[in-house]
Formats: C-alpha cells, structure tokens, sequence
C-alpha cells in the first residue's frame, strides 16, 4: 500500500484501507474478488464490495469484466502502485520552522 493512502484520501474507510493493505500483501495473480476475500475477513460480501469500490472511485485500483474461452465472466482486478497512475500526487511534508 502506499505510504501516504490515509493521508491523500481522508474519506476512506478504515474498511478500505485495510482491504488495500491485505492486497498489497499478496503475490501478484492472487485471487481477490469479493467472494474470496469475504471468506477471508468477517466483513461480509457488502461491505467488501464498498470497500473495493471505494478503492476503484479513488484510482488505486481497475475492474474489467473479460469472457474467458469457456464463456464464464471474470472480473481482473489491477492495482496501481504507482500514484502517477492514478493522477495522484504524494504529500509532501510541511517544514517545521525551528522554535526560538
């Protein structure tokens, strides 16, 4: 996850960032849509489908549905590490002026 997610987008929920933090943490290819990660956490289907739809809304991740081969529809998930992607622009510090 990136460092400054909390920080650049204050109305996401707790919810949100911690289902971006587990995402961060899997190796690419791992399975995360909603069914697999509800039985992972106790959120329940609902609310990790708002969870991941905020993440969407905010640009750190992408959703398409493809037709496989044997006609059954998936949905790809991307994650974009990288802000620029996402039209972002990482928080810069603000400069402590040093106390007399």
């Amino acid at each position: 996850m990136n460092d400054h997610m909390a920080e650049q987008h204050s109305k996401l929920s707790l919810t949100a960032i911690g289902l971006a933090t587990h995402i961060q943490s899997l190796p690419e290819g791992a399975e995360v849509g909603i069914r697999a990660l509800a039985a992972r956490f106790a959120e329940g289907e609902v609310r990790i489908a708002a969870a991941l739809r905020e993440l969407e809304a905010h640009g750190y991740l992408s959703r398409t549905r493809a037709r496989l081969p044997s006609g059954r529809i998936v949905t790809r998930t991307v994650w974009h590490n990288n802000l620029l992607t996402t039209g972002l622009r990482p928080r810069i510090p603000e400069q402590r002026r040093p106390q007399p």
